[in-house]
């Protein structure tokens, strides 16, 4: 067996299960994962293969980067890289690092640049970094554009809108944040950069997740990161830290990651790395009884 690869750990996946899953894959992706979990990849995949590309990434991106990397093995090859296209950078990235490089490179050849580019910065930095977690699709504005074309970005991208928008120079150097209360009480043909926008810290992308968790000085989030330039790599959103958060609560060591993300702060960040080193679906029936 290669390693990450075709795993077939799991029990089978019942007839009762798929229709289970099935009702609710398109409304809510949180608990079709749950139900899924657990099961075989390959069979997980069977079931995930007949749904739009956008219904099975929400899936996967629910499963451990292991499990979605592992059913996304079992998709057919022309499949995965719409998959993949629909999953948040950071979790194409998690998943992609778990497969053979053979595999991710024939992924990442049917890919469109942008999203190719965003994925292997991802890859580059250590699994649980800033850098590898943060999201760079996430919306930004630029501090040239007017409060109403903002307003207008914003509503065109649809879904729900932070408390804090990031706002970037066109050099994707960050300037400071916005928020939506803000932009609706500002002049319409006022600039961004000509609000007085709130200054935010900017981690660098090799701090350790965990850290940033654990140190006060970066609030609850969402948190803008940045590489060792300075350029803006993405957003770390709020439900990534409080996970983080979670796990290092009951850790004795989190002192000891705090203390390594103070070295980041105060510029050592470099040397310590250094030293360091829905058509088509169908309900089915059967007699298995439930998994």
């Amino acid at each position: 067996m290669r390693r990450g690869v075709c795993i077939d750990w799991g029990q089978p996946l019942s007839n009762e299960i798929r229709n289970l899953a099935l009702l609710h894959l398109q409304h809510d992706a949180d608990r079709s994962a749950r139900i899924l979990e657990g099961h075989r990849p390959a069979e997980v995949a069977e079931f995930l293969i007949h749904a739009p590309a956008k219904y099975s990434a929400a899936v996967l991106a629910r499963l451990a980067p292991q499990v979605a990397s592992a059913c996304l093995e079992h998709f057919p090859s022309e499949t995965r890289p719409q998959v993949l296209a629909e999953l948040p950078i950071p979790i194409a990235a998690a998943v992609l690092r778990r497969l053979p490089q053979a595999g991710r490179d024939s992924v990442l050849r049917e890919l469109p640049a942008p999203i190719v580019t965003a994925i292997n910065r991802a890859i580059r930095y250590p699994p649980e970094s800033a850098g590898a977690l943060a999201d760079p699709r996430e919306r930004t504005l630029y501090d040239d554009l007017k409060v109403e074309e903002a307003i207008s970005v914003l509503r065109e991208g649809g879904g729900p809108i932070s408390t804090a928008i990031f706002v970037l120079s066109r050099l994707q150097r960050v300037v400071g944040a916005v928020t939506p209360a803000k932009l609706l009480c500002a002049l319409p043909e006022q600039t961004l950069g000509a609000l007085g926008l709130d200054t935010v810290r900017t981690p660098s992308a090799a701090v350790p997740v965990s850290a940033l968790a654990a140190d006060d000085r970066f609030g609850a989030g969402p948190l803008a990161v940045v590489d060792h330039s300075g350029i803006f790599v993405g957003v770390l959103s709020k439900d990534t830290l409080q996970d983080r958060e979670k796990r290092t609560s009951t850790r004795p060591t989190a002192r000891l990651v705090a203390d390594i993300a103070e070295l980041y702060w105060v510029g050592l960040g470099e040397l310590w790395v250094g030293l360091s080193n829905t058509p088509g679906l169908t309900v089915e029936t059967g007699e298995t009884a439930l998994g």
